[in-house]
């Protein structure tokens, strides 16, 4: 019962009970219960929940998934880390896939984690997460990132062998309205130096095959505010020749047209590139952008808003400085990210 007060709290219905004394208190920033003249909120109700009964592997989960700090918690005369809630839920229940899930997202690239005297790494909760409900599109996505990043291979459920881009693809036959996997089809966003990863001929998906720039305008159709998205969007109306492409943000195909009149807004790379840094500033969008004035006359210029929404005139060569900076920034965020990951 006090998981299950826990979890009305969290969504702020209402309960009735005749075997305790509580009432639920409505107010926003008072989301609590009274039973029995004691005040709980949501996670001390969790909490009574392990101490009445610790074999509660959903109070372990639910614990573990707000608990957001670092610092550990006390359940029962012990301390446990976020990471600890979930092994303990899966100790008690193995073949719960969002457990499996949670867990993966707790582990470092480098890390293992014990569950039931078994170590685990990333890449395992989400093949076990997989395994244990194979409609979990968002498993497959994290497995297929997980395998991206390494390179590797997965043999899972029976004697098949999944790639990266085939554990996207089965994320998106589970759901295409995602556009985070269709995305990430494309590999990484060092568009313009090879590898990444990506996919290099067209997937078919639900029977549809979809090349790069297609896979392109699904993502932006579903995520219409991602960088890399539209980046990679710029880069491939340049390779394919065209001087636009027509986007169509509502458009339940997620297709293209590049006919005069057609609903959609016209975008050529310039713009695509533009775009992408009014999502999120990259290096690598900033020289796609200078890429695009290396053509044109000295003292040319494109207008990019800034962070406070005013817009700046860069030359190509403003444009290659801009890229410069967020290169270094992202240097120093990658090895804040690697000195984390030890």
């Amino acid at each position: 019962m006090w998981c299950v007060m826990g979890e009305i709290l969290f969504s702020k219905l209402s309960l009735d009970c005749e075997d305790e004394d509580f009432d639920f208190d409505e107010e926003e920033e008072n989301n609590t219960v009274v039973v029995s003249g004691a005040t709980y909120t949501e996670m001390q109700c969790y909490i009574k929940a392990i101490e009445v009964d610790p074999l509660c592997a959903e109070a372990w989960y639910k614990i573990g998934n707000h608990h957001s700090s670092e610092d550990p918690i006390s359940l029962n005369g012990k301390s446990y880390t976020s990471k600890d809630c979930f092994v303990q839920a899966l100790e008690i229940d193995p073949r719960n896939d969002t457990y499996w899930s949670s867990l993966a997202l707790e582990i470092s690239v480098k890390e293992s984690v014990t569950v039931s005297g078994i170590c685990y790494t990333r890449k395992l909760c989400y093949e076990r997460a997989v395994e244990c409900n194979a409609n979990n599109c968002n498993a497959w996505h994290m497995l297929g990132a997980t395998l991206q990043c390494s390179g590797d291979s997965v043999t899972m459920i029976g004697d098949r062998s999944y790639t990266a881009q085939q554990c996207y693809i089965q994320s998106l036959e589970i759901d295409e309205e995602q556009g985070g996997v269709w995305r990430s089809l494309l590999g990484d966003k060092d568009v313009h130096g090879g590898g990444g990863g990506g996919m290099t001929m067209p997937v078919t998906i639900n029977g549809v095959s979809y090349n790069r720039k297609q896979c392109c305008l699904r993502a932006i159709q579903y995520s219409s505010w991602d960088a890399e998205a539209w980046l990679h969007l710029g880069v491939e109306v340049v390779k394919s020749g065209d001087t636009h492409v027509v986007v169509h943000e509502d458009n339940d195909g997620g297709g293209e047209t590049v006919s005069p009149g057609d609903d959609g807004t016209s975008y050529t790379p310039q713009e695509c590139y533009i775009k992408s840094l009014n999502c999120w500033e990259s290096g690598e969008a900033w020289r796609a952008l200078a890429a695009t004035l290396s053509s044109s006359p000295p003292g040319d210029t494109v207008t990019v808003a800034d962070s406070k929404d005013q817009s700046i005139s860069y030359t190509n060569e403003g444009c290659l400085r801009k890229a410069e900076e967020c290169d270094k920034k992202k240097a120093i965020q990658s090895s804040s990210n690697s000195d984390a990951d030890k």
